[in-house]
């Protein structure tokens, strides 16, 4: 084991990648070249009409979802239907507000709110996220539901995170941000499934006010479930953050630590205050960053591809950056 000790105050900590955002993870539709649930592979997908793949924002093939011509997967999956909370997030990129954009809907049972549903509001492009409690009918008595007070562009790839924790606490970040809007709706305070009621991705089956249903008007990739609340790290990281990562190279120091890709390093520091860490890639994309405290870890190096690191160390409005090789 390689031993480095800092003096100072600063500390910082390592988290794989996968492992911190697959945790509590039970929905994973990547759309690469097939429409499945990666977490469960044997659940029977149906393409409703004809859904095609394209190329997702980084410009891969067949990567993304185009539901063509009101085209939708549904599937049944209790897996899904879990207590809050539950997070969700998605790429999307639309190509028309002037109706609904269904992203996922939970539970589809024809002029009834049960489960719960990610859409955009028709002719503003909102983001609308709401549940049900299989009241019967549906009114905005029956569902609770918030709608961003922030539109998304069309023909722009979207990052989308939404979070259901209560009746009182729904969360939405926009492009890494979190966003506000206005609940509506005095449905139920607990959303209750019909565990046998289908899921749609790309679709709502419709009610009385709606009876041809909704769809989705452009490309979606990406699309995860969680069964726990996603921490600001977690968005950071699932929406490929990038800084401007100038000025931290400018703060780091001359310099470089450069370490082995199969050894690990003990990192001590002489406090144990509390401290954020943000871990950045050469070209300003944030990797991870971690609220953390005490005053020894151990980085396993493994846990990282070969290459140059930049590692931002915050404590108390004091900031520290070190550069680090792993070969």
């Amino acid at each position: 084991m390689r031993t480095t000790t800092f003096f100072s105050a600063l500390f910082f900590s390592i988290i794989s990648l996968k492992g911190q955002t697959d945790q509590g993870l039970i929905g994973k539709f990547l759309f690469n070249s097939n429409f499945i649930n990666e977490n469960s592979p044997s659940i029977l997908i149906n393409e409703v009409g004809t859904a095609a793949h394209y190329k997702d924002r980084n410009g891969n093939p067949i990567s993304a979802l185009l539901p063509v011509n009101n085209s939708y997967l549904e599937f049944t999956d209790n897996d899904l239907k879990v207590p809050f909370p539950i997070s969700i997030s998605v790429w999307v990129n639309l190509s028309s507000v002037s109706d609904y954009n269904e992203i996922f809907v939970s539970d589809n049972e024809y002029n009834n709110y049960t489960g719960y549903w990610l859409t955009t509001v028709g002719g503003t492009g909102q983001i609308n996220m709401g549940f049900g409690g299989d009241l019967g009918g549906a009114s905005s008595t029956n569902r609770r539901s918030l709608v961003s007070d922030t539109t998304l562009s069309l023909n722009t790839w979207h990052h989308l995170v939404v979070i259901y924790n209560d009746y009182q606490d729904m969360k939405m970040y926009l492009d890494c941000k979190q966003v506000f809007g206005q609940y509506s709706g005095t449905g139920s305070q607990n959303v209750v499934y019909q565990q046998n009621s289908p899921s749609r991705i790309a679709a709502w089956i419709g009610a009385t006010s709606s009876p041809n249903g909704q769809y989705f008007d452009g490309v979606i990739d990406d699309l995860l479930i969680y069964e726990r609340a996603l921490s600001p790290a977690d968005i950071e990281t699932l929406c490929d953050k990038t800084y401007e990562i100038t000025s931290v190279k400018e703060e780091a120091k001359q310099s470089t630590k450069v370490l082995s890709a199969a050894d690990q390093t003990s990192l001590q520091f002489i406090s144990a205050n509390s401290r954020v860490i943000s871990i950045f890639g050469p070209s300003g994309k944030l990797i991870s960053t971690h609220p953390v405290a005490g005053s020894t870890f151990t980085l396993q190096h493994k846990n990282l591809s070969k290459g140059l690191y930049f590692i931002q160390i915050n404590e108390k409005g004091s900031r520290e950056v070190l550069k680090v090789i792993i070969q």
